[in-house]
């Protein structure tokens, strides 16, 4: 029988794995799911966060009920439901999986003594108390100005670019959607003196 030893990135955890069997150094890393996923389309994605980071998320989220995280890309993806009797994780050892314990319905997830609303994410102030914060969606912010073309003739490129910060996301709200960039053709006039040829600039 093989027997691994793999220490996370994380600096806080440590696993031990033998076959499917998994240890942790950790209380609440009992039934971590090591090199398994939940095949579903995850209701958010959240990159360059840590494994801890990624289940507080899922905690203060309102429909969060489990976690797919990408230990290699550091990308978290949050889940809103558990694995049910009928199927199987898939094997990828790129992953961890993890449920919620002691939850079974989004109902259940409470915030202190009450339970937020579905646009809500629960906050655990310095003071100790617990507070629904209502989600900000980003929105666009107005276009930059366009750059200088690229080429004097013959057909050039200018850009643009513009921010989510109008306002930004936050409390769980959803990234802004379409690209921050765009790129138009600009001085397409033939260039004088064979510019097709390279001689334009």
């Amino acid at each position: 029988m093989i027997r691994l030893r793999i220490v996370c990135f994380l600096p806080t955890i440590s696993f031990i794995i033998n076959l499917n069997t998994v240890s942790c150094n950790l209380l609440s890393c009992f039934d971590f799911m090591i090199g398994k996923k939940l095949s579903t389309t995850p209701i958010k994605i959240l990159s360059d966060i840590g494994l801890e980071t990624c289940l507080n998320q899922c905690v203060d989220h309102t429909y969060c009920l489990s976690v797919n995280y990408n230990r290699h890309e550091f990308i978290c993806q949050l889940i809103n439901r558990k694995k049910n009797n009928n199927e199987t994780l898939l094997d990828d050892w790129d992953y961890i999986h993890k449920e919620l314990p002691d939850i079974g319905h989004q109902s259940e997830k409470m915030c202190g003594a009450i339970a937020c609303n579905n646009y809500s994410t629960c906050l655990h102030t310095s003071t100790g108390r617990y507070v629904c914060i209502a989600t900000v969606n980003g929105e666009w912010g107005p276009w930059e100005n366009w750059s200088s073309c690229s080429k004097s003739c013959a057909g050039g490129q200018t850009s643009r670019k513009r921010e989510c910060n109008s306002p930004y996301p936050m409390y769980g709200g959803a990234l802004c959607i379409g690209s921050e960039t765009e790129t138009a053709s600009c001085n397409t006039n033939p260039c004088s003196g064979g510019g097709f040829f390279g001689f334009g600039k």
